[in-house]
C-alpha cells in the first residue's frame, strides 16, 4: 500500500507557456506546465479558453519547448522536469493523449544546479535542443528522422562551462546552417549586471536573426556582424507575465506571473506614429544612458476576450463555515501587490434544476410571457423551432399545452404581452393578436412579402418586411392595432443607422443618421432616469440612449435627442466574438440592458452612474492604482493597514491606517487567561524598516485590539514596544507567543 495524493485544486499558476501545431493542421494550441500537470490549452469559436488535455507527471515541470521537424505537419513538446530525464512528446488528436516519444537520461533525479533541466532552448528550424542547468553542465541533442520519418534524437553533445552561473538560454535563428544557442552567463562579451531573459528574433526571410538581451529597464540587440542600434515603440500595458503565447490566429496568452491569466485579441499592430519610442541615442546624456518614460494607458491594440483562474500566489488560507452552509468555506488570500484578493471557494457548491423539460428539436429563439399585465410571475414560455412553435406552460412543473391559441405550425420572431391582457405573436406571415376573451385579429403580410425583423413593447410593435418597408401598430383605446406615427430606429446593411420620422405631417422622413464600423444586427432603445429626487427636491430629466450590437461583436451606444431625434456622444465597447443581442430587462426596479455576445454583458444604474457589469477587471479601470501598483517612493517609507472585511456583502466595515511609518508583518487572534475582554486581536507592526543597503529599523511593536460593534470594528487596547520585528504571532497555553527576529517571548 502506497501513500496516494491528489490536491483538493488543482493548481492554477502557469511555470511556462509555449505554443505550436501539437495537433497538425492550421489550429494552434498552447501547452502550459502547472508545476506536476501538464496541459494542452485550445480556443473555441467564441475565444473562450478550453482545456484538451490535462496530465499528472508526479513530478516538477521545470521548462517547456517546442520543436518542429522540417517538412512535419505538427510540432513536438520537450519536456524539462526534475527527473533527470529529457522527454519529447508528441500529441495524439484522435486518443487525446501526450504519447512519449523519447525519453533520455543524463543526470541525478531532483532540482540540482548543475543536472540540466531548468533551460530549454531549440534550434527554430528544428535541427537540434540544448538542455542547460543553472551551473556549468548543457548538453545538445542533434534532431533528425530516420527511413520510416520517426523523430531520432543522437547522443548528447557536452558544452559545459566551469565556473559559471547560466540566467536564460534560447536558440539563435541561423536558417539552414549549423545551429547556434545563446545564453546568459559569464561569457566573453559583457552584458549588463540586471539582464535575466533572452528573445529569439527570426531569421531568414523573417527577419534579422540574433537575440533580445532583456534586462531591467533595458533591451538590448545582439547578433553577430549586425549593429546594436535597437528602436521600440510603446504598445499596450497588461500585467506582468512569465510567459506569452502569439497566436496565429491573432490570440495573445499571457500566463500571468500573479493573478489570473488571460486571452487577448489583437485589434491593432500599432502602427501610430505618435506613440513613444525610444532607442540608444535617445537615452544617451550626458551622465549616461538614462530610461524613457512613458505613460502608460488604456488597452488601444488588444482586446481581452477571456481569462483564466489563478489563485497563485496564496499567501493565507483559513476553512471556516462563516455561511452557515453543509460545507465550509475556504478563505485565500490571493495575488501580490495592488492584483492582491480575498477569494471564497466553496468545495462541491452545486446547482439545483427547478424543472427540465425535453425538447423535440434545437431551438431558436425562447421568451416568457405573462397572463396579465399585473401578474407577478410569467405563465408561459414559448419556443422558437425552425418550423414550429412550441408553447409551456409554468407550474408546479413545466407542461407543454396546446390550447392557448398560438399558431403552432409556424416559427416565431417574437412573443409578448400587449396592452393589460392580450398576447401577440409574430411570425414571418404576419401578426398573430389573441385576446383574452378568446376573440382573434390576424394581420397578414401583403403579398409574398415576409416579415424579418420585428421590434415591440407594451403598447407598440413595429415590424421590416422583405423589401426594406417598415410597418408601425400601436394599441388604441379597444385593444386592436392600428398603424400610427412612431419614433423608430432601423438598421441596414450600408453600415447605417437611421432615426425616422412617421408623423402624418412628415411620414418615412430621415431625421438622423449615424454610420457604424459594421451593419448593425441588434437595436435597442433603453430610456433612463438618470437621478429621482436631487438636491432641489426634483426629479432629473430621463435620457434615452440607443444601442446597437454590431456584427463585429462591438456594442455601439449615442444619446437620443426625444424631440428632434438627432443623434450625439457616441461610444462603442467590444464585447465579444458575436454580435451582440441586445434585451431590455429591469435591475433593481431600473430598466437595464442584457447583451448576449460571446459572454453575457449587463448594463445597469449603480450608485448614478451606468456600469458595464462583468467579471473582468481590466475594464472597471485597466490602468488604475490597484491593478498596476501606486507610485513608489524610498524603501523605508511604508503605507500598512488593518482591515475588518464582512464576506457576505464583501464590505469593508473597518479600516485602520497605521500611521508614523509603521507597517503590519503578522497577526493572530489570542484568548487570554483573564479573559477580560474576550477573543483579541494581535498585530506585529515594525517601524522605518529597511532592507537595503542594510537591514534596519526604528522598532517594533505589537499592537492588541478588542472587538467592538458585533466585531465589525476594532478598538486599541494595548500597545508594546520590542526590539525586533514580529514576524511571527500565536496563542499559546493563554498567552501570546512572539517571533521577534531570533528570539522567541
Amino acid at each position: 500500500m502506497h501513500l496516494y495524493i491528489l490536491t483538493l485544486q488543482q493548481a492554477t499558476g502557469i511555470v511556462s507557456a509555449i505554443n505550436g501545431n501539437f495537433a497538425g493542421g492550421k489550429t494552434q494550441g498552447i501547452a502550459v506546465a502547472r508545476g506536476k500537470v501538464l496541459e494542452l490549452l485550445g480556443s473555441d469559436d467564441n475565444g473562450k479558453i478550453q482545456t484538451l488535455i490535462s496530465v499528472e507527471i508526479f513530478g516538477a515541470i521545470r521548462s517547456l519547448a517546442q520543436f518542429r521537424l522540417t517538412g512535419a505537419q505538427k510540432d513536438y513538446i520537450v519536456v524539462g522536469s526534475d527527473s533527470g530525464r529529457i522527454v519529447i512528446l508528441e500529441y495524439n488528436k484522435e486518443k487525446n493523449v501526450f504519447e512519449k516519444v523519447h525519453q533520455e537520461t543524463f543526470g541525478k533525479s531532483g532540482c540540482r544546479r548543475i543536472v540540466p533541466g531548468q533551460y530549454l532552448a531549440v534550434d527554430p528550424k528544428g535541427h537540434a535542443e540544448m538542455i542547460a542547468a543553472c551551473e556549468k553542465q548543457k548538453l545538445v541533442y542533434v534532431l533528425n528522422r530516420d527511413t520510416a520519418a520517426r523523430l531520432t534524437i543522437s547522443s548528447p553533445l557536452e558544452a559545459h562551462k566551469s565556473h559559471s552561473i547560466c540566467y536564460w538560454a534560447c536558440g539563435v535563428d541561423c536558417g539552414f546552417d549549423n545551429p547556434v544557442f545563446a545564453t546568459i552567463e559569464k561569457w566573453s562579451e559583457q552584458v549588463d549586471n540586471a539582464a535575466n531573459m533572452l528573445v529569439t528574433v527570426p531569421g531568414g526571410g523573417d527577419g534579422p536573426s540574433g537575440v533580445l538581451v532583456c534586462a531591467e529597464n533595458f533591451v538590448m540587440y545582439k547578433n553577430q556582424g549586425h549593429p546594436d542600434e535597437l528602436t521600440i515603440k510603446y504598445f499596450d500595458t497588461i500585467p506582468v507575465t512569465s510567459s506569452l503565447c502569439v497566436l496565429k490566429s491573432g490570440f495573445l496568452f499571457a500566463a500571468a506571473e500573479f493573478g489570473n491569466h488571460a486571452l487577448y485579441q489583437f485589434q491593432a499592430i500599432g502602427d501610430e506614429p505618435d506613440v513613444e519610442s525610444s532607442s540608444s541615442t535617445l537615452m544617451e546624456t550626458e551622465e549616461g544612458f538614462q530610461p524613457l518614460f512613458f505613460q502608460p494607458r488604456r488597452l488601444r491594440n488588444l482586446v481581452r476576450i477571456d481569462q483564466g483562474e489563478s489563485l497563485m500566489p496564496i499567501m493565507d488560507m483559513k476553512v471556516n463555515n462563516l455561511f452557515e452552509e453543509e460545507t465550509p468555506q475556504i478563505f485565500t488570500l490571493c495575488g501580490r501587490g495592488p492584483r492582491s484578493s480575498l477569494r471564497i471557494l466553496r468545495p462541491g457548491l452545486a446547482l439545483s434544476e427547478m424543472a427540465v423539460s425535453q425538447l423535440p428539436g434545437v431551438p431558436s429563439a425562447v421568451w416568457t410571457v405573462k397572463k396579465n399585465v399585473n401578474d407577478e410571475f410569467d405563465a408561459y414560455i414559448v419556443v422558437s423551432f425552425a418550423n414550429a412553435t412550441l408553447v409551456l406552460s409554468i407550474g408546479e412543473t413545466v407542461e407543454e399545452v396546446s390550447d392557448i391559441g398560438f399558431l403552432d405550425t409556424t416559427p416565431s420572431l417574437t412573443v409578448s404581452l400587449i396592452g393589460d391582457d392580450s398576447l401577440m405573436q409574430v411570425h414571418p406571415s404576419g401578426i398573430w393578436h389573441l385576446r383574452e376573451d378568446g376573440h382573434v385579429n390576424e394581420w397578414r403580410t401583403p403579398g409574398k412579402r415576409t416579415i424579418f425583423k420585428v421590434g415591440s413593447n407594451r403598447l407598440q410593435v413595429v415590424i421590416a418586411l422583405s423589401g426594406g418597408e417598415l410597418i408601425y401598430f400601436e394599441v388604441d383605446m379597444t385593444g386592436q392595432l392600428m398603424e400610427r406615427s412612431p419614433f423608430p430606429a432601423a438598421g441596414s446593411y450600408d453600415n447605417c443607422i437611421r432615426i425616422l420620422s412617421l408623423d402624418p405631417d412628415d411620414c418615412m422622413q430621415v431625421l438622423s443618421l449615424q454610420s457604424v464600423s459594421s451593419p448593425p444586427e441588434s437595436l435597442l432603445f433603453l430610456e433612463v432616469q438618470a437621478s429621482v429626487g436631487g438636491e432641489d427636491g426634483a426629479d432629473h430629466p430621463a435620457s434615452l440612449f440607443l444601442n446597437a450590437g454590431l456584427q463585429n461583436g462591438a456594442l455601439f451606444r449615442t444619446v437620443v435627442d426625444m424631440v428632434t431625434g438627432q443623434l450625439s456622444d457616441a461610444r462603442s465597447l467590444f464585447l465579444g466574438l458575436r454580435a451582440p443581442k441586445l434585451f431590455s430587462v429591469l435591475v433593481r426596479g431600473r430598466r437595464a440592458m442584457l447583451c448576449l455576445s460571446s459572454r453575457p454583458w449587463l448594463g445597469y444604474i449603480h450608485q448614478e452612474q451606468m456600469e458595464n457589469g462583468g467579471d473582468d477587471e481590466d475594464k472597471e479601470d485597466p490602468l488604475s492604482d490597484e491593478q498596476y501598483g501606486y507610485p513608489k517612493v524610498e524603501s523605508d517609507k511604508w503605507v500598512s493597514c488593518i482591515r475588518v472585511l464582512d464576506p457576505r456583502t464583501a464590505n469593508t466595515t473597518c479600516l485602520l491606517e497605521l500611521q508614523d511609518n509603521e507597517a503590519a508583518f503578522s497577526i493572530c487572534t489570542v484568548n487570554f487567561n483573564d479573559k477580560e475582554y474576550g477573543t483579541l486581536l494581535a498585530v506585529g507592526t515594525a517601524k522605518g524598516l529597511q532592507f537595503l543597503p542594510k537591514r534596519s529599523l526604528a522598532t517594533g511593536y505589537i499592537h492588541v485590539y478588542r472587538f467592538v460593534e458585533e466585531g465589525r470594528s476594532l478598538e486599541l487596547v494595548h500597545k508594546t514596544q520590542v526590539d525586533g520585528v514580529p514576524l511571527a504571532l500565536c496563542q499559546f497555553q493563554g498567552r501570546l507567543l512572539a517571533g521577534v527576529g531570533s528570539v522567541t517571548i
